[in-house]
């Protein structure tokens, strides 16, 4: 944040059709801060060309400025779990399914467990990741309808951006 800044600025970057969604991003994006969870899941969802990719990244750059900004679902929990221990702020793109074990992992992700595993394959050791993380999911459709998975997420519908208004992604940046 910066002294005498206007957060109002940052939804003319966005693509949202009721006042009511940006309230809903506004709060997920302040919790994101929160040094402890648990944190809610943002998820975008919409037909092809409205911008889920693209905000997703916009989001994550505004919380955690990775070098991967957008990523696919990790195969593992173990993965998962990995994954969250290197960066705050997970964002999977592009979703068009979650598995019933991976849903009860970004559960746990999401508002705490963890996980515990072999620490090499070689030998009996334990290592435990015990992270919560804040999240970005998006895809066309709901990715699960698992009702706890759900309950822990705030989901943003979006619309078509027209292509007479569409911007090309450098301009974006630029302005941005």
């Amino acid at each position: 944040p910066e002294p005498n800044g206007d957060i109002k600025a940052l939804r003319a970057f966005l693509n949202i059709a009721k006042d009511e969604d940006w309230i809903l991003i506004l709060g997920w994006l302040v919790s994101s801060f929160r040094p402890t969870g648990p944190y809610l899941i943002k998820t975008f969802i919409g037909e092809q060309g409205c911008a889920k990719s693209t905000q997703s990244k916009l989001l994550r750059s505004l919380i955690d400025p990775y070098k991967a900004p957008l990523r696919v679902m990790p195969g593992t929990e173990r993965d998962l779990f990995i994954s969250a221990s290197k960066s705050w702020l997970q964002v999977f793109d592009n979703l068009s399914g979650i598995s019933h074990n991976m849903a009860d992992a970004l559960c746990r992700l999401s508002t705490g467990g963890g996980l515990s595993t072999r620490k090499l394959h070689t030998d009996d050791e334990e290592i435990i990741f015990e992270v919560m993380r804040p999240m970005i999911l998006n895809g066309i459709t709901e990715a699960s309808s698992r009702p706890d998975l759900i309950d822990r997420s705030i989901l943003i519908e979006l619309p078509v951006i027209q292509k007479a208004n569409r911007k090309r992604e450098r301009e974006l940046w630029d302005n941005f």
